[in-house]
């Protein structure tokens, strides 16, 4: 038996104890793995391993690949996400969030890629958690071009959170072009965005005959606390004939900057035909966060 057959012999009789319950529990499997880091080693194990396909293997593979602190581990750890077994999948996401924040954040983006939606899902996920904005230009180019719709879903939330201004295109045209689903989340991210929304964009939202639309129109233009927005939405506001509607909204309104806006609340608080409409805007008044209408000037 010569020297190479020798090694891979030691090698193996470190992996048998890998697949014992309870094994998990420990560092000494790892700790056995580790004294063996050669890239022949390395080939070695990850062939045998990679072949078992049990969670419990493939942890130990994962933790070994990382520990490496090598490319070819880097390359062997993005080859098991390519796998078609989910488990295998599965416990390399567990493992990839194990790596230094600094090189996971290369990592998941070339995870985009990757023909899993499981994997690309999980990519997304972190990098929204690591919150930075290098990331977006990659999942803009996902979210164009890929057909599983809960990546979709998954991207468009994560653009919420990063709120790069990059995104606000794409997400225009998500609103306009998608329905259900879809839709909603794309208008629910593009509403993180209020002080970069094109004034068009947002007449359209308060005409259509979405609700979700419009109540995501109207509470971009009261957190903007943009005067003109204001003044040409009060119209709009008085005459919505969605009820429930018009409750949520005044329900959240924190501040009212413009005469016209305050002449419908007072309105809305003296006349409307609906008792819970009357009840809520008069709460808004009552609550002091409108400034005394003298103050108040027209734009």
């Amino acid at each position: 038996m010569n020297d190479e057959d020798l090694r891979k012999k030691q090698i193996l009789k470190s992996l048998d104890p890998l697949t014992i319950a309870g094994e998990l529990e420990t560092e000494e499997p790892l700790e056995a793995l580790l004294l063996y880091t050669t890239p022949q080693d390395a080939d070695f194990i990850y062939e045998v391993l990679s072949s078992r396909s049990d969670a419990q293997s493939i942890h130990w593979l994962v933790r070994y690949l990382i520990n490496l602190e090598s490319l070819a581990g880097l390359q062997k750890l993005l080859a098991l996400l390519q796998n078609d077994s989910e488990v295998v999948r599965q416990e390399a996401c567990l493992g990839i969030e194990h790596i230094p924040s600094d090189v996971r954040l290369n990592v998941l983006i070339k995870l985009l890629d990757i023909p899993h939606a499981d994997v690309v899902c999980f990519a997304a996920r972190q990098l929204g958690e690591i919150g930075r904005s290098v990331a977006t230009g990659s999942l803009l180019r996902t979210l164009r071009e890929t057909h599983h719709e809960s990546v979709q879903i998954e991207i468009l939330q994560v653009l919420g959170k990063l709120k790069d201004p990059r995104s606000i295109t794409t997400l225009e045209d998500f609103v306009n072009s998608t329905s259900g689903e879809l839709q909603e989340e794309a208008l629910l991210a593009i509403g993180k965005f209020a002080a970069f929304l094109r004034p068009r964009f947002l007449r359209r939202c308060l005409a259509s005959k979405n609700i979700l639309q419009r109540e995501i129109a109207y509470l971009t233009i009261l957190r903007s606390h943009n005067k003109s927005w204001e003044v040409w939405m009060a119209r709009t506001f008085y005459e919505e004939k969605d009820i429930k509607l018009q409750i949520r909204i005044l329900s959240s309104v924190r501040n009212i900057v413009t005469l016209p806006f305050f002449k419908v609340v007072l309105n809305l608080a003296l006349s409307h035909r609906v008792v819970s409409v009357n009840v809520m805007a008069q709460s808004v008044l009552r609550r002091g966060e409108v400034p005394p209408q003298e103050r108040v000037r027209e734009e």
